[in-house]
Formats: C-alpha cells, structure tokens, sequence
C-alpha cells in the first residue's frame, strides 16, 4: 500500500510538471473518452507511437473545471482543492488505457480538465461531467451563450439536432444566435419542454433563410408544435399553399404568436388572391400564356407545320410534330441530345433530365443552391440543377431521402414539376377549355390532380385517345420537349 500511495506521488510530481508542457495533439492519436453519467465511471483510451522510451509510463491528470493550471503548477493551489484523479500507465506496444476511475456524481458539473502526457508532449481534453439531472438543470434561466456551451457538453443528454446536415447546423452565426437568445433566461418544465422550443425557433428561423420551396415539408410536420390550425390551409389548392409560403420567407418573427399571426393571414390572402383573378390557377406576374399550346400526349400536333432550319438530329423524322420545339430549345441551349446527332425522341425522360429542361427553362441555376439528396452527389452533372428545383419547391424528394434522379418520370410528376416551376417564375396558365373528365382519372394521384387540371384547362396538355390519361405512364423526350417550348418565349 504504502508503495502504490508512493508510486502515485511520484506520478503526479511528474504529470504536474507536464502540466506546463506544449500540448502535442499530433503525437497521441484515437483519444476516447467513455463516461458514464449514471454512475460517473471513466475510462480513456488512446496510442502514443513514441518510438523511444518505451519504459516510460503514459501519465494522466483530471482537474476540476476552472482550474488555474499556472496556480497549480506555482503551489497557490493544491492537487487537493483542484484535482480529480491521478494515474499512470505502461505502453501496450503503442496503446494505452485508463480502465474504469470515478468522477462523484455529487461533484459539479462541467468540463473537467483531462491532462495526458509522456516524454515532453502532452494531450490537453474534457470530460463533460454531469448527470442526465444535472444536465437538465443547467438550462434554466442560463444565458444565451451558456446554453450554447451546454449543448456543447450536454447533446447527448438534450438530443437536439444540430449536425452539419441539420437545418440548425446549417444556420450561420445570426441564426443560431436567434435559436439561443429566443431559449435563455426561461424556466423550463423539463427537458422535453426545452427541445420543443429549440424545435420551434429553428423552424420560424428557417422560414427567414429560405429557400421557400423547402418551407412546407418543415412547417405543415411541425403544425402542432408551431401551434398552426391547419383546416382552411388544407383546403387551399397546391399553388395556393405555395403563395402562403412565398408570403411567409424572408420575414423573422419574434415569437411563435406573430408567426401563426403571420400564417394565417397567409393563408387569407392566397384564398383571397385566388378569388379576386377569377379562380386563375396560374402564378403571378408576366410570362407567356398556356392558350393555344395544345399538345396531345400521344405526340399529334395541334398546329400546321410551318418551315423549319435543319435539324442538329437524325432522328426526328419519326417526329415532325415535334422538331420546332426540340430544334428551338437545342438552340436556346435547353437541351441536348444523347449522341452526336441523336436526340432519342421517343426514349423515357428521367427525373433528372426533367428537372435540367424545366431549370433551364424557366429562371437557370440557382449558383449557391444546395441539396442532400442520397443519390445526388455533388460532383454530378445533374447537382446545380436538383438543387436548384429543391430550392425553388419544384421537386420535393422522395420520402427515402432520395430525388430518384434515374427513374423515369410519369405524365402525372410532370405536370406537377411544370405548373411549380411556371408559378415559380410567374408564367401565366390562362384557362382556355372546359375541364375534361378523364375516364382514368380515379388513378391520378391526389397530389397531381390539381396540376393535370390547370395544364389540360390551359390547353399545354391532352389526354392519350379514348378520353385516358394514363398518368402513371412516362414522358418521352418529344412530348416534353413540345410542351415546354410552347410555354417560353
């Protein structure tokens, strides 16, 4: 006994000399720390490749938060007042490890100093000590930027979402300064209270960073925790609940009041909007008209051919009907074709393909638009343009996490992809028909029915013969190619 009380003596006549050493991060390497809240157990981990002096130990110092590490080190304060464990060890090879010591957990919470050293380099950490109760406690009345160090220490306690993939990570420092300032100096009921108010305050910050084609997925999930009645929104037609969050982006609100406040009266003025055109389904603003660019989905022309420059491609003679409006978007560098020469009239237009046309069509990329989708990787040619279409609510995503970039896209996504992104940009969709009552269409999603109406109702668009539909069936490249160039200029 009396050799182990030396040993540690000894020990931290060393570790206390090492205190004032340069820290060396590159020289230790796999630090881990595993602390135990529940019963303040710690054990640290890591390797030291120091090639000489085997026989030296890897020494350890826990101090408690706040020590003056120069008073330590001068004798103003002891090891007694300021320390929280002591130890050394011998290399394993290059590995070595402190199995198992004890932080009370009646001692304070907060970073506890962690001092390793060998030889003349040093690894300076912290141990966020704190019960899950302790933890919890903290947040109450704590200032804005106290609560910014508490989830620091304490996110595994506060399970709060805040990594770099989060809409809180991705805030800069005037965003994350609104979230703290908006949680500090309250009492909080517990620690479910807490992470909802963090909730709320990144949703209505979110709404003043945008982008607002983004807002609806965030917003309309979190109706309850924001406190919105959404009966008369629901009952708003799909460009409508676009208004109300194009109203919405942009602003900050000081609270969750001034922001159903501002919620509602959105939704009054996108009804109101509505009625006042006449029950126009289109956007605002100028742009070209849908009247009269009827295209039928089996590839009919709806207009007499007129003379036409020679064709970039070989393979369009199949598709007279469709060569203008291929030949004009090619030369307004809207698309391309597959091969030299080749455009591939009747090939399926995928998702992606459909979201580069419509981008470049209406409004071009977006330079710092961004996305995460899982099967969209940055360094693809079809990035700038998803993010784009994310950004402006042009597409949405699938509920996996993916854009579904390969898969090929059906009439009925079209028709949603083209009325957001002419409303997005303005164009007028005049009606210019009577609706027409597909007989197939029970089996258009309820999520599209109201786009195939306005595009049909302002003749972009036609049923494929015997009064069908088909909305699950997929788009060729000329269908797509007509019906776009009937909509610009």
């Amino acid at each position: 006994m009396k050799l182990r009380i030396f040993s540690i003596c000894l020990c931290l006549v060393f570790c206390l000399s090492f205190l004032n050493t340069s820290a060396s991060n590159a020289k230790f390497t796999d630090i881990t720390v595993d602390y135990d809240r529940a019963t303040g157990t710690v054990s640290i981990s890591g390797k030291a490749p120091f090639a000489e002096n085997m026989s030296e130990p890897v020494r350890l110092v826990v101090l408690k938060p706040e020590t003056d590490v120069k008073k330590l080190i001068s004798g103003e304060e002891t090891f007694l007042t300021c320390g929280v464990h002591v130890d050394e060890v011998m290399l394993d090879e290059d590995a070595f490890s402190f199995e198992n010591f004890v932080i009370p957990t009646s001692y304070a919470p907060g970073k506890y100093i962690v001092r390793i050293a060998k030889e003349d380099v040093a690894y300076d950490g912290a141990i966020p000590v704190g019960t899950v109760e302790q933890a919890t406690a903290l947040l109450n009345n704590a200032s804005h930027e106290e609560i910014q160090s508490y989830i620091e220490m304490y996110n595994d306690v506060y399970g709060l979402d805040t990594d770099d993939k989060s809409i809180y990570g991705h805030f800069d420092s005037k965003g994350t300064k609104y979230v703290l300032s908006k949680l500090a100096d309250k009492t909080y009921s517990g620690l479910d209270e807490f992470k909802d108010k963090f909730d709320m305050y990144t949703d209505i910050y979110k709404v003043k960073t945008g982008p607002w084609g983004t807002l609806e997925d965030i917003i309309i999930s979190d109706a309850t925790l924001l406190g919105l009645e959404l009966n008369k929104y629901n009952l708003l037609s799909e460009s409508e609940q676009d208004k109300v969050f194009k109203e919405l982006v942009g602003n900050l609100y000081e609270s969750d009041t001034e922001f159903k406040e501002a919620f509602d009266n959105a939704v009054k003025q996108a009804k109101k909007s509505t009625e006042t055109s006449g029950g126009s389904t289109g956007g605002s603003g100028s742009g070209g008209s849908g009247s009269g660019n009827t295209v039928s989905w089996s590839g009919n022309p709806s207009a007499s051919e007129t003379a036409k420059p020679a064709a970039p491609f070989g393979d369009l003679t199949a598709h007279l009907w469709a060569e203008d409006s291929i030949i004009k978007l090619y030369n307004k560098g809207i698309i391309n074709g597959k091969a030299e020469g080749v455009f591939a009239p009747e090939d399926c237009l995928t998702r992606a393909e459909a979201v580069k046309l419509l981008v470049l069509a209406f409004g071009g990329v977006a330079s710092n638009a961004e996305c995460d989708f899982g099967d969209v990787g940055r360094a693809s040619w079809m990035y700038p343009y998803i993010a784009t279409a994310f950004e402006k609510g042009i597409i949405k995503g699938y509920e996996n996490g993916n854009a579904g970039a390969d898969d090929n896209i059906t009439r009925e996504d079209f028709c949603v992809m083209i009325l957001r992104a002419a409303n997005n940009e303005g164009v007028i969709l005049e009606a210019s028909s009577n609706e027409i009552v597909f007989s197939d269409s029970e089996d258009i999603s309820l999520y599209a029915k109201e786009a195939v109406k306005t595009l049909q109702m302002a003749g972009v668009v036609n049923g494929m013969g015997e009064n069908s539909f088909l909305p699950r069936a997929y788009t060729t490249r000329a269908q797509a190619a007509k019906i776009v160039s009937g909509l610009i200029d």
